[in-house]
């Protein structure tokens, strides 16, 4: 798993809080995602329906579910625990086949709400390199570099 795997994990488990998230919150998974430029929108999907879900959705069954964040070290060994024993994973995979199918639409909600914050910082990047000149900086004058 590359480290921005690892990190794009990290910050989709994020989803799997048991509480009602707040904008800032889908804005706080967005930024610490948008440098991961190796990844794209439908990886990171995969990522987060693949590996993250299978390891996490039952959090959002239990009646005491985590509250704060997933211990980072412990999550990243269950995902790899399942790419590992593919065998493993294919017998678990219909329960959370199904699983995944009651639930999508809370998390592609969760994750279009990612995205779109992923695309307003897109957006302003390309607005600030436009403000700078065709992406020259601007010294303490205001001079173009």
């Amino acid at each position: 798993m590359t480290v921005s795997e690892q990190t794009a994990c990290i910050m989709l488990s994020e989803l799997f809080l048991d509480l009602e998230l707040p904008d800032f919150h889908f804005r706080w998974i967005a930024r610490e995602l948008f440098p991961l430029k190796d990844l794209s929108p439908v990886k990171l999907k995969r990522l987060l329906r693949d590996e993250v879900f299978p390891v996490l959705w039952l959090n959002l069954t239990v009646i005491a579910g985590e509250w704060q964040e997933f211990d980072h070290k412990w999550l990243l060994s269950w995902i790899e625990f399942r790419r590992r024993w593919r065998v493993w994973a294919w017998i678990t995979s219909p329960l959370h086949f199904l699983a995944w199918i009651d639930m999508s639409e809370y998390f592609n909600e969760c994750f279009e709400k990612v995205m779109n914050h992923m695309e307003e910082m897109k957006m302003a990047a390309a607005c600030e390199v436009d403000a700078n000149g065709a992406g020259g900086k601007s010294n303490e004058m205001g001079d173009i570099d």
